[in-house]
């Protein structure tokens, strides 16, 4: 496209707008002039704020590392989230060193030709007003020749006229001179005529197009520049780039066990801890007797017999209570250790974490209720061991309220059938806690009567006549969790049989008795076909766990923010969206919706 050919006689215009672009390269150059101002005092600050938290990382790394007390000082050591906390700090101080670098370059490299670009097209600038009005002069200078050619025309015509009409011998000469100035006068006509076709056709033409390159020339050198600018800029962003990259490595590197790990090991060399001491029997300075309990008496030996039955009274109680929490601690635990707390939000974590304390403090305080009754069992039952204890008659012990308080005393009691009791034994709580589920064994596998396909989250596909380990056992939902082939996941509890290597094959539900369980023979399995003892259609499984209607609700939970839902024990809650993974439940309960954790509910 050429401006000489479509923008006629359109010089002002286009210098104009010459100019205009040639102007602008100052707002560029002020722009990257301001821009490193920025980028230079971004530097500065980003400098200054990495140098404080260094600084501050350093007086705090013993005690972040190791704590306040250690057995073992860990020297220049520091725990990993400290090493991952450095990384991120000097890729800071890199990146505050990139934009400094970037500052200058801005200034030597773009701004600094910006205006020496703008100077130098300027002058051009001035050059070709200079030449457009070397050409206008030219094109006055024959208008004027035209002009003048004329009047000297007329002139002649005048003086030929006047020596005719006065009858004078010169009028052959006057003639001659009238035809000589009108030559001359028609001579310059043509020859402005062609001047000025010149001028609007090829000189005013060539200008602008030699004025069109010259700002196709300055935007390509802007061009330049901009790239230039753009490619530094790219170039401190890549650097910064790779930094951060490596941060995220040093972030996936750190993994929270590692703290833990060094703070053990500087806590736990050398520990000098040592159990408070134990607590023993101080006799009366009125009475020196000694710790054994005392038997030799049938009074004694009534008063025992009846805290026994006491205390064999409570004690299924509180072993069933300390179960029962056992399981939901333990599903609570489950449900924080099969979490990937990267992923999560904060108002999705903490109320798993919360849960897990809870339901622990729950159990803690059942497990103490719990064996202050098997002590007490297993100190009277110890100290009457050697009493014939077959003639006592049933007691029980009897609490009344006196003016002087209360007051126990031994009661004997008829027609009463003698209690035994379970003791669960002297176990741990943390050894208790280890374990998977009540009623199921590490030892136990399940025979796969049906073949089942997973439909939903959670579940596994298993083939009939195949073998799986049993890892949880039918809680009541329909389902049991197996192994098979290395990946686990749930099955219809209907589906399978277990294989149990101390007792015989028995179904996995007992309340599964709408059909006939087949029995297999574990040694011929793969002989005999199975469609030969089972129903001709598998049963249907039950709906999904977790995915069904209705749940309800097991322990309160209050809601920490708007998405989600408070509940409380017993409440039924109306689900809408099933758990998909996350460990939360969409339903609706009072009229309002929200999110809640799925362990704090079962379904119903």
């Amino acid at each position: 496209m050429s401006i000489g050919d479509s923008v006629l006689d359109g010089y002002k215009q286009t210098s104009s707008w010459v100019d205009n672009g040639i102007a602008w390269l100052e707002d560029l150059s002020e722009f990257y002039k301001e821009r490193a101002s920025i980028e230079r005092e971004s530097a500065q600050r980003l400098a200054q704020l990495t140098s404080k938290y260094f600084d501050k990382k350093a007086a705090a790394s013993a005690k972040l590392s190791v704590g306040d007390l250690p057995v073992t000082t860990p020297g220049s050591l520091e725990n990993q989230s400290l090493q991952t906390w450095q990384v991120l700090l000097h890729q800071s101080e890199a990146t505050s060193q990139q934009r400094m670098k970037l500052a200058d370059q801005f200034g030597r490299q773009v701004c600094n030709d910006l205006d020496v670009l703008r100077s130098r097209f300027e002058d051009l600038s001035k050059q070709f007003k200079k030449f457009d009005e070397h050409i206008e002069d030219r094109l006055k200078e024959t208008i004027k020749k035209v002009s003048k050619q004329k009047h000297n025309y007329d002139n002649s015509c005048e003086q030929m006229e006047s020596a005719r009409a006065k009858g004078k011998k010169s009028v052959d000469s006057k003639q001659s001179d009238m035809y000589n100035a009108k030559n001359e006068y028609v001579v310059q006509v043509n020859i402005a005529n062609r001047m000025k076709d010149k001028h609007y056709h090829d000189d005013i033409p060539q200008l602008l197009d030699a004025m069109q390159r010259a700002n196709e020339a300055r935007v390509a050198q802007t061009n330049r520049l901009l790239a230039a600018a753009t490619q530094c800029e790219k170039n401190a962003l890549e650097n910064c780039t790779s930094g951060m990259n490596l941060a995220l490595e040093a972030i996936e590197q750190n993994k929270p066990s590692l703290d833990t790990q060094m703070f053990v090991e500087h806590n736990a060399n050398g520990f000098t801890f040592r159990d408070p001491p134990d607590f023993f029997f101080q006799p009366s300075n009125i009475w020196h007797d000694n710790d054994a309990i005392y038997t030799g008496s049938d009074t004694a030996v009534k008063f025992l017999q009846a805290m026994l039955n006491a205390a064999l009274g409570k004690s299924d109680k509180a072993s069933t209570a300390s179960q029962s929490l056992m399981t939901m601690y333990t599903t609570a635990k489950e449900s924080v250790e099969g979490v990937d707390f990267f992923q999560m939000k904060p108002q999705q974590a903490t109320p798993l974490l919360r849960a897990e304390a809870k339901s622990l403090e729950k159990l803690v305080d059942a497990e103490s209720d719990r064996l202050e009754i098997e002590v007490e069992i297993e100190a009277i039952e110890a100290a009457t061991a050697s009493v014939d204890m077959s003639s006592v008659p049933q007691t029980r012990l009897k609490t009344h309220r006196t003016l002087f308080g209360k007051k126990k005393e031994v009661v004997e009691v008829t027609n009463e059938k003698s209690k035994s009791h379970k003791t669960l034994g002297l176990t741990s709580l943390l050894a208790r806690t280890s374990l998977i589920n009540p009623g199921s064994s590490q030892s136990e596998t399940v025979l796969v009567l049906y073949d089942f396909t997973a439909a939903g989250v959670g579940e596994l596909s298993v083939q009939a006549g195949n073998t799986a380990n049993l890892i949880e056992n039918d809680d009541g939902t329909g389902w049991v969790k197996v192994d098979f082939q290395g990946q686990q996941g749930l099955v219809p509890s209907t589906y399978v049989q277990v294989q149990s290597s101390s007792a015989g094959s028995q179904p996995v539900s007992q309340s599964a008795s709408h059909y006939t369980t087949p029995s297999f023979d574990s040694a011929s399995i793969s002989s005999q076909p199975l469609q030969a003892s089972q129903p001709s259609q598998a049963p249907a499984p039950p709906p999904t766990r977790g995915s069904k209607n209705k749940m309800e609700a097991l322990y309160d939970y209050a809601a920490q923010d708007a998405s989600q839902l408070s509940i409380y024990v017993g409440a039924v809650i109306t689900v809408t969206e099933p758990d998909d993974g996350s460990g939360w439940t969409t339903g609706t309960l009072d009229g309002s919706q929200g999110i809640f954790p799925t362990s704090y509910a079962r379904p119903v």
